[in-house]
């Protein structure tokens, strides 16, 4: 996390001339990592960024190679999940200076200004163009993670033959694709809701963006793509009957 200049002076959807905030800052770098090549790690690079004066840009990364990245899955899903949220750390880097950092303590203000959506956000939030493969690399990992659950536990096997019988008509069966995946969703989410909690608790989240982690998930896997994952949901079914 980098910390920039007042924002009184920042236009953070403006790249032209007159605005010093012409570069958008990933904050899982670098680009060509083999960690952020899969489908996770796409995911995780588009997750969260935030513009900054092109001089600290060259200054971090004259610096830095780039955080520690997450590795596994789960541990690609927790990032994600808990940087679209909207999670802030309380320290930034301070790299006004060329080829020196300083890690400062952000006091409550200056961590409420950082953590503002107009300040952090995630990458499908400003950008022009490619909004929809942003939306649907971050939906394709987060609809690939929850099929991973074993959602048996918490469907029935009635709802779950139903789904999967050929005769099933259209309707219902789109009905009933919705409600499992929502059902496994939940469950990709249960060993992140204490850390999100804890994470409010500690005042990470500006109280503007605390909405249940269920619903951060669901602003990119909306029920109009919930269908292009019905063949996936069937074989992962199908295969642990």
């Amino acid at each position: 996390m980098e910390r920039s200049p007042p924002k009184s002076s920042q236009e953070s959807e403006n790249h032209g001339t007159g605005d010093v905030f012409h570069d958008y800052h990933h904050h899982f770098h670098p680009r060509r990592h083999d960690l952020l090549q899969d489908v996770g790690g796409r995911a995780v690079r588009f997750s969260r960024g935030q513009f900054l004066p092109r001089y600290l840009h060259d200054n971090y990364h004259a610096i830095f190679d780039g955080p520690q990245l997450p590795g596994s899955s789960a541990e690609k899903y927790r990032a994600c999940v808990l940087a679209c949220a909207g999670i802030v750390p309380r320290q930034a880097l301070d790299v006004s200076h060329k080829g020196s950092y300083n890690i400062l303590e952000l006091s409550p203000k200056d961590h409420s200004e950082l953590s503002a959506s107009r300040s952090v956000f995630v990458e499908r939030a400003f950008r022009r163009r490619g909004d929809m493969y942003v939306r649907k690399q971050i939906a394709q990992f987060f609809a690939e993670y929850a099929l991973q659950q074993n959602v048996h536990l918490v469907v029935s096997e009635k709802v779950i033959g139903e789904f999967l019988d050929e005769k099933t008509e259209a309707r219902r069966k789109k009905e009933l694709g919705n409600f499992i995946l929502k059902e496994a969703l939940g469950m990709s989410l249960d060993s992140l809701i204490p850390l999100h909690e804890e994470s409010q608790k500690e005042g990470l989240l500006p109280a503007v963006r605390q909405r249940p982690l269920l619903k951060v998930v669901r602003t990119f896997l909306t029920n109009d793509l919930f269908p292009n994952h019905y063949g996936s949901l069937a074989h992962s079914l199908s295969r642990a009957s």
